[in-house]
């Protein structure tokens, strides 16, 4: 089964026009990585981090830039450190729309 299913990824980057030599190195490459070592579960730590969600605006600074420039204080407040565990993950949220708005809504018969 892995091996047809490598072939058949081989056929595909060959039809893409990757050059035979590199595709057929990198295919044997992954066929002398046991298949148990492939399919052991890795168990990821807790995650901490909380998740700040913010309305995408094109006129903003992107927050990304403000957070690495205000990590230091996250860092030196012992009371942000423990309140936000850690740096936040940043998530977008857009922003309501005229199609949006429109397309939410189903039309009854």
């Amino acid at each position: 089964d892995r091996d047809s299913k490598l072939k058949d990824l081989q056929n595909a980057f060959l039809r893409l026009q990757y050059p035979p030599c590199m595709v057929k190195e990198r295919i044997n490459k992954a066929r002398r990585i046991p298949r148990d070592n492939l399919l052991q579960n890795i168990s990821k730590g807790p995650n901490d981090r909380t998740p700040l969600v913010v309305t995408c605006s094109p006129q903003e600074r992107p927050l990304t830039y403000i957070l690495n420039d205000l990590q230091s204080i996250l860092n030196r407040n012992t009371l942000l450190s423990k309140t936000l565990g850690g740096r936040p993950i940043i998530a977008y949220r857009q922003s309501p729309n005229l199609k949006k708005k429109t397309s939410a809504h189903k039309i009854r018969k």
